[in-house]
């Protein structure tokens, strides 16, 4: 018996925490012998929960066939999530695959606190100059880091070299699920 575990919509902690027990019981579960993760998202957050809880699916692999199937949508975090598995399937040649790499969130303002919004113009431009001080901060230091773990988790779940993983990973960069198969991203088209 196969089990079947839904990562669609955008990943988000509680999603985490959901398809991680899901995946915990299926792997518990001696009448399963195999996991279907059924993924059609654009991504989400990856916090050290998810990059562990990828590390426990690539480990898995040994134990159960554990295939990552998408019709519309593996991007992002939903990728980092099937490049852990022991295949990446896709239902269509059209399905959307990639966006690997990591994308700094836009909207800083959770940085900065929660005091109540400026009232005067010099309040509201020290408050976009404190927003425009940590978004620059935050992608220098931060996005670098977390898209070399985001790259060598792909390279090293793939079991392709990390240098050509850098060159066709780019958050922006979308594949075809044709184009993601000439590329090795994923292995099959069904």
């Amino acid at each position: 018996m196969m089990a079947t575990i839904k990562v669609e919509a955008e990943i988000d902690i509680p999603k985490i925490h959901r398809i991680e027990r899901e995946f915990d019981l299926a792997v518990l579960d001696r009448d399963v012998t195999g996991i279907r993760f059924w993924i059609d998202t654009p991504g989400g957050v990856y916090c050290d929960e998810f990059i562990n809880f990828c590390e426990r699916i690539y480990k898995a692999r040994d134990q159960k066939t554990i295939l990552a199937i998408t019709k519309h949508q593996c991007l992002s975090a939903g990728f980092w999530l099937a490049s852990a598995t022991s295949a990446i399937w896709a239902l269509s040649p059209e399905a959307e695959i990639g966006a690997i790499g990591t994308l700094v969130p836009q909207d800083f303002s959770e940085y900065v606190g929660r005091a109540p919004h400026p009232t005067t113009p010099e309040g509201e431009a020290r408050k976009e100059e404190l927003l425009r001080v940590v978004r620059q901060t935050l992608i220098e230091n931060t996005a670098p880091a977390e898209n070399e773990v985001f790259l060598l988790a792909v390279a090293r779940y793939r079991g392709m070299p990390l240098e050509r993983i850098r060159e066709i990973a780019d958050w922006k960069r979308i594949y075809s699920a044709k184009d993601a198969l000439h590329l090795g991203l994923i292995d099959e088209i069904i």
